[in-house]
């Protein structure tokens, strides 16, 4: 369900209670429509026939957006009357730029699932050259409830994207590190899922059993060593004074099969050290439902670096799918680790 899809963003914290990272505000996730507007998601539920049409010629730049139509009254009176009513809003693009915008109206649309409500934003016509140059697809929109001039904080000079170029030796170091994680974490994923592995095994349906021995297979593969490595990783400054963070994908296959899969993020420098791990993807591969079939999804993505309050300590607006979910997050690095930092957009069946 779609409040799942939310669990990695939790894993961060390591236990960790949330803090609050920054002023109380009304943030909301959004998503460029085009290179003159955006539409904040302000609401999303469960599936309620919309009794309208979507053009499919009214597609959004970005994938997990979603066409639109006119939201109505009945699905207007959903919405908060200072966010419904509210002219407005500012929007933050990128680390130094945050661009103003104007409502247009309330709509409406069907991610997946899900019913979503949003507010339809014009960029400032002043500004929309300097948005549309910004290749980002998603950003975090704050209504303006008040006259108050909002300006662009000065954006920390080592917030942002850094080079994911790896010399020989750094590849070499990053590869060991993360043959590390497959041996340190394998016996415990193998251990958690044994008993529904060994439930199907004797299960009465054909395919099940099928499928409890082609797991078995794979792990009998991985624990010969035949388990084949790849990996992508995206690099960010996010710290202040730091090394660069690595966002890694890794994942095991066997036979073609997927094996074992992990999310980490890795500090980089003169030696790379795990600082977080999602170890969802591995445990996912083990369940019948997923057929041992893992997207990139369920890995996770980083969709944009931001730096709205210009304190040194990046925010990301990250993605992430479940069995039947998906939801994109925004969460603050600080010294303790990641925090939920208020903006968050889900849906799935």
């Amino acid at each position: 369900m779609v409040l799942a899809v939310l669990t990695f963003s939790l894993a961060l914290t390591n236990g960790t209670p949330p803090v609050v990272a920054q002023e109380p505000a009304t943030q909301y996730v959004a998503f460029r429509f085009d290179d003159q507007h955006v539409i904040a998601v302000v609401k999303d539920s469960e599936m309620a026939d919309l009794g309208e049409k979507i053009s499919p010629s009214a597609k959004p730049a970005a994938q997990y957006g979603f066409p639109y139509v006119d939201a109505g009254p009945a699905r207007l009176a959903q919405v908060a009357a200072p966010i419904a009513s509210a002219k407005r809003w500012i929007v933050d693009v990128a680390p130094g730029l945050r661009v103003e915008a104007t409502a247009e109206q309330v709509v409406a649309g069907q991610p997946s699932c899900t019913e979503a409500l949003g507010v339809l934003l014009t960029i400032d016509p002043r500004q929309q050259s300097a948005f549309a140059a910004q290749t980002s697809l998603y950003f975090v929109a704050t209504p303006a409830l008040d006259s108050i001039s909002t300006p662009t904080p000065g954006a920390s000079k080592n917030i942002g994207l850094a080079s994911n170029t790896l010399s020989p030796d750094q590849r070499q170091a990053l590869e060991t590190l993360l043959a590390g994680v497959l041996t340190r974490e394998l016996p415990g994923v193998q251990k958690e899922a044994a008993p529904d592995i060994a439930r199907m095994a004797e299960s009465t349906v054909n395919y099940h059993r099928s499928w409890a021995r082609a797991r078995r297979s794979v792990d009998a593969g991985l624990a010969k060593g035949r388990g084949r490595l790849t990996y992508d990783l995206q690099a960010f400054h996010l710290e202040p004074d730091a090394p660069p963070l690595y966002f890694v994908r890794a994942e095991w296959r066997v036979e073609g099969r997927v094996a074992f899969g992990a999310a980490l993020w890795i500090r980089g420098g003169p030696t790379f050290a795990v600082v977080d791990q999602d170890l969802s993807p591995a445990r996912w591969v083990r369940m019948f439902e997923f057929q041992g079939d893992v997207g990139r999804a369920q890995y996770g993505l980083v969709l944009n670096v931001l730096d709205r309050n210009g304190d040194g300590w990046g925010e990301i607006l990250f993605a992430h799918g479940g069995y039947e979910g998906f939801g994109i997050q925004l969460l603050e690095r600080t010294p303790t680790g990641w925090v939920p930092a208020g903006a968050s957009y889900s849906y799935g069946c």
